[in-house]
């Protein structure tokens, strides 16, 4: 029973119960209120017309018709009351024998006077008809005391009715609640010991409990996935810094008996730069992914930003022997994003990058443009090399994925992570296509500043 107490939809149902025996006292208050008075004032107006009736009789026959009336009403209306005495309160006629002591009487509202008797109350006007005879008249309030008992009873009665259904739902949905929580605890156990794959099942239910599930099982799909991630990224890790920290090895080993190897040193100090320029990447891709980036966003030029990183890898270009188409609006108009330059500079250095490494043809071409598409804004950049199979295209974006063609050549799958990571973190995405008849496009999407 005490853990029942700590289940909120038992503790909502004790709430509302008590909200609703509170408004329902009330309610059955008024009820009674207001019933009593309508008994009550039917009564009175019995007795207003008993007393007309009286007053009739005594006009027509005077003291000695009054009587008479009197004894034939008293018999034929045994609740009510009549008491007909002379000036001294000497018994003349009625079913009471004797006007009630000051002590048993009381005032109520509007001049009626409150009887109290051995058999009950009586509520009664004391009428004078002349100055020698006074009318006592009323009726006995014993039954309809007797009928607001009742009422009582049945309201009480069914407020406790009220209680004990209450309960036993409250407890009912109480135990469902429990009953559904530890089917997600049991569910829930296999992935705690390590299974990832376990889902609840919700059994077709449809309540606030089975969106709860969907989204548990939503946010296991995307753990899995990560942890899916994390030993392929484990993996690749272990393969691709293996051979460069072996080849440091032995070079270093080697430099302890040959002190005069400087392009062992060389290279050396080009492993290591390899070797940071992977943590560096892994540390940037993780301040984007976690959202610990700083928020840096301002106004920016994309047009200016993407005709300087063309003209920075112009050189780069012409030494490799490369054809750049490149096109950009050339209007005037300035085709502006909010985000932060240094970060999409990067993005687009990263695909140019790329593009060299992995994009070479006998007629190696590069084509490079900025265009407004509705609300947004593509960048673009296309090669003309071997291209990606699109069953590949899902997954070469995702850290330290490399195809087996590009094993050889150098990098560390980090480039179009890091770019993916860059475009999301600007609100934007990275869409990679095949290109006819060969190569690789890859477009970074933004949305224009308003």
């Amino acid at each position: 029973m005490t853990r029942l107490f700590k289940v909120s939809s038992f503790r909502a149902v004790l709430l509302y119960l008590a909200l609703f025996l509170a408004s329902a006292g009330l309610a059955g208050s008024f009820l009674y209120n207001q019933i009593d008075a309508s008994i009550t004032a039917t009564g009175d107006n019995l007795v207003w017309r008993d007393a007309a009736m009286m007053s009739q009789s005594y006009q027509r026959g005077g003291v000695a018709g009054l009587r008479q009336a009197v004894q034939q009403q008293s018999q034929v209306n045994p609740d009510a009351v009549y008491l007909l005495a002379d000036s001294l309160g000497q018994y003349l006629a009625g079913n009471l024998s004797a006007f009630p002591t000051p002590a048993q009487t009381s005032v109520a509202a509007e001049g009626w006077q409150v009887i109290e008797q051995s058999a009950g109350k009586v509520r009664a006007r004391l009428l004078r008809l002349d100055d020698d005879v006074i009318l006592l008249i009323g009726r006995d309030l014993t039954a309809q005391q007797a009928a607001m008992g009742q009422i009582r009873q049945a309201f009480f009665g069914a407020l406790a009715l009220l209680v004990v259904l209450g309960l036993l739902g409250g407890a009912v949905m109480a135990r469902q609640s429990l009953a559904r929580v530890e089917k997600i605890n049991r569910s829930l156990r296999p992935i705690m010991a390590g299974d990832f794959s376990a889902r609840i099942d919700s059994g077709g239910a449809q309540d606030e409990l089975a969106d709860l599930e969907s989204q548990i099982n939503a946010m296991l799909s995307r753990i899995e996935k990560l942890m899916a991630e994390m030993r392929e990224v484990t993996d690749n890790l272990a393969h691709d810094l293996r051979s460069p920290l072996t080849r440091l090895r032995g070079r270093l080993d080697a430099m302890r008996a040959d002190t005069t190897a400087p392009q062992a040193v060389a290279d050396s100090l080009a492993d290591i730069d390899q070797l940071l320029g992977v943590f560096s990447s892994i540390l940037a891709l993780s301040k984007l992914d976690s959202g610990l980036a700083e928020q840096t966003h301002q106004p920016v030029d994309v047009v200016a930003l993407v005709d300087d990183v063309v003209e920075l890898y112009e050189a780069a270009f012409d030494e490799a022997g490369w054809q750049v188409d490149y096109q950009a609006p050339r209007n005037g108009v300035p085709v502006m994003v909010e985000g932060d330059a240094p970060l999409l500079a990067q993005a687009m250095i990263n695909l140019l990058e790329n593009a060299l490494a992995y994009g070479a043809s006998d007629k190696a071409a590069l084509r490079v443009s900025v265009a407004a598409q509705g609300a947004d804004v593509a960048i673009s950049v296309a090669d003309s090399g071997a291209g990606v199979p699109e069953a590949e295209l899902a997954h070469i974006r995702q850290r330290f994925v490399r195809l087996d063609d590009a094993r050889s050549a150098p990098g560390n799958g980090l480039g179009l992570s890091l770019v993916d990571a860059i475009c999301r973190h600007h609100g934007g995405r990275l869409e990679l296509s095949p290109r006819q008849p060969s190569g690789l496009q890859a477009d970074i999407i933004l949305a224009q500043r308003k």
